[in-house]
């Protein structure tokens, strides 16, 4: 009921970060392009999830994530749809003067790129790629597979697998120690049907959760 005909924006986090569950944000865009305008976007706050998924979700128009959470600089970085862009910079400038003097690039540099950012924050981006492929050659047991070929082979899907195997590993081992301990520690889980979570990621493969746990335990108030 909250998406209409008169909605513009759609905005949700991609993953909370209290109860550690991953929304299933490709379900709210199909549902969002279902329902609202043509014009309405999605933006997905990927701040959370980004460290543990590794890639942006289908269906979003738009996709904020924090470099610092991943190991990179303090460098904001927003993921956008290459239409969402146009389509915005088309809204804010008239369809017919932004078509007629410019090209698609010149429109989206000259509306997104604002004078010049950090050198050191750039380069702290940059080396994120040699931090993501030193993750993609782990192995369980900690073996590196000698694989220093720089950009060879699919770096990315590799990474993300190896660090869904160590998280998941420790998830487990850690809810399975909480949920046996004790009858007075509770595991805080989400209300039933209070977020949809884990179709899949960009990976194809299903994430209901990040190595977020949250619990309460009775002599302990959760305000101090």
């Amino acid at each position: 009921d909250l998406i209409n005909g008169r909605t513009k924006v759609v905005a949700v986090s991609h993953c909370s970060n209290v109860l550690g569950l991953v929304r299933d944000v490709g379900s709210v865009s199909d549902l969002v392009r279902e329902r609202a305008p043509p014009d309405c976007q999605v933006v997905v706050d990927g701040v959370a999830a980004a460290p543990h998924v590794l890639s942006a979700p289908r269906g979003p128009d738009w996709y904020a994530v924090s470099l610092h959470k991943m190991a990179g600089p303090h460098l904001g970085c927003l993921l956008g749809r290459r239409g969402a862009a146009l389509r915005l910079e088309r809204d804010a400038e008239g369809t017919a003067a932004a078509a007629g003097e410019t090209s698609d690039d010149e429109a989206i540099y000259g509306r997104w790129e604002r004078g010049t950012a950090s050198h050191e924050a750039c380069a702290g981006a940059a080396a994120l790629g040699d931090y993501l492929a030193s993750i993609a050659r782990w192995r369980p047991g900690g073996d590196d597979d000698g694989d220093y070929g720089g950009g060879g082979g699919d770096i990315l899907g590799r990474a993300r697998e190896a660090v869904r195997r160590a998280e998941d590993e420790l998830t487990a081992a850690l809810l399975g120690r909480l949920r046996g301990s004790s009858p007075l520690v509770r595991v805080v889980e989400a209300p039933p049907g209070g977020m949809r979570v884990g179709r899949e990621d960009a990976g194809g493969g299903r994430i209901r959760r990040v190595p977020v746990v949250c619990f309460v335990h009775p002599s302990v108030p959760s305000g101090r």
